[in-house]
């Protein structure tokens, strides 16, 4: 039989009809477990476990289960089972024949309901659409276990979120869709606990400044394996033009006398006035300088002085800092932290690895994707 993991314990949970899912089973012998946690994304996880094992049954693997794991004893992801792929028979025995068990995040259930007609007009905080519609999703039976810690006046620390705007959604849009749309044009993050407890911040008030307790080194933290960056610029802009319903706004940053001056435009829907146009353009901009410089780091982790642990000396939208001596664009670099990804390596240890700036997928792909999500 394959090696255990039992650095990463796998539980698996199944849904409730309006309540939190319930505890299944533990799977002792899942093994290479593997999860990516994301800044205002779903993430994904997956696991593999043998057919023959006594706990790999239909129930334990059914689609819509909730898969949590835990690194350390602590829960750190949930993914729902959303794709089981199967090895039925293997030349090379029982020990080869394996289920491996895929899925995207907890966030993910947000798509499980729509907005519903008619279409609704919103003149407060951004917040204010997403909770409205997540309290009558709630209402006509969906989102069943999640729960949320804000409103549509405060943030998840309590902070007032201070914005208002005019906002028109479309009918059919699922409200993961609109989660995400509102993170895009700021000044609103979001996550999913393993427990199903929706969180959501004012933008600066998820994560910590630790790029003065938080430095990976070269030969220490950095090296063991391979770590990279890329220069993306093909989307890139730094002037963009935002049209809304009946008036412009526009964002400039400053011009690189090499790159010249690169136009963009926006076109907004959903919200309107010049103020707010020219902040949904800045937010634009922003995303597009992130998605120029991705940094992907594999990094070692540890509990002993001068080591670092995810999730405990460092997390999503955490900013750290860089020491790569004579590296002209890594040494002494600060940015915030995007991705995490851990995968069991061996024993109880597991392989960690992060992204800087943004997450380095097909850089085109992704930043046409974020730039639409405002109005492209």
């Amino acid at each position: 039989m394959p090696a255990i993991n039992t650095g990463l314990l796998v539980t698996v949970y199944q849904p409730q009809a309006g309540t939190v899912p319930a505890a299944l089973a533990i799977l002792e012998n899942a093994r290479g477990v593997r999860f990516q946690v994301q800044i205002n994304e779903v993430g994904a996880g997956e696991f593999t476990l043998n057919r023959h094992d006594a706990k790999a049954t239909a129930v334990n693997l059914a689609p819509g289960n909730l898969v949590k794991i835990t690194v350390n004893s602590v829960e750190r992801f949930a993914f729902w089972v959303e794709e089981v792929s199967a090895t039925a028979a293997s030349p090379d025995g029982q020990g080869a024949e394996d289920y491996v068990v895929r899925g995207r995040g907890a966030l993910a259930m947000l798509d499980q309901a729509i907005i519903y007609p008619p279409a609704p007009t919103y003149h407060l905080t951004r917040a204010s659409a997403v909770i409205d519609q997540i309290t009558q999703a709630v209402a006509r039976g969906c989102l069943n276990g999640m729960t949320t810690d804000w409103s549509d006046t405060v943030d998840s620390t309590g902070a007032a979120w201070g914005d208002t705007s005019l906002q028109v959604f479309e009918v059919g849009m699922d409200l993961l869709q609109l989660a995400q749309k509102q993170t895009a044009v700021g000044n609103f993050d979001i996550a999913m606990t393993p427990g199903l407890l929706m969180k959501a911040w004012k933008t600066g008030n998820r994560g910590t400044n630790r790029s003065s307790t938080v430095v990976l080194r070269e030969g220490i933290h950095l090296g063991a394996k391979a770590s990279s960056y890329v220069f993306h610029y093909a989307p890139f802009k730094n002037v963009v033009i935002a049209q809304g319903p009946t008036t412009f706004g526009g964002a400039v940053v400053a011009i690189d006398p090499v790159l010249g001056r690169r136009e963009g435009f926006l076109h907004v829907t959903s919200t309107d006035g010049a103020t707010l146009l020219n902040a949904q353009a800045q937010a634009a901009l922003t995303i597009l300088g992130k998605e120029a410089q991705p940094i992907t780091l594999q990094v070692e982790h540890g509990n002993q002085p001068g080591q670092y642990e995810p999730f405990v000396d460092y997390d999503l939208g955490d900013t750290i800092a860089l020491d790569v001596p004579g590296e002209p664009f890594l040494s002494g670099l600060t940015a915030p932290i995007v991705s995490i990804t851990i995968e069991h390596r061996q024993g109880y240890d597991y392989a960690v690895t992060l992204d800087l700036n943004a997450i380095r997928l097909d850089h085109q792909i992704r930043a046409h994707n974020r730039v639409r999500a405002v109005g492209f």
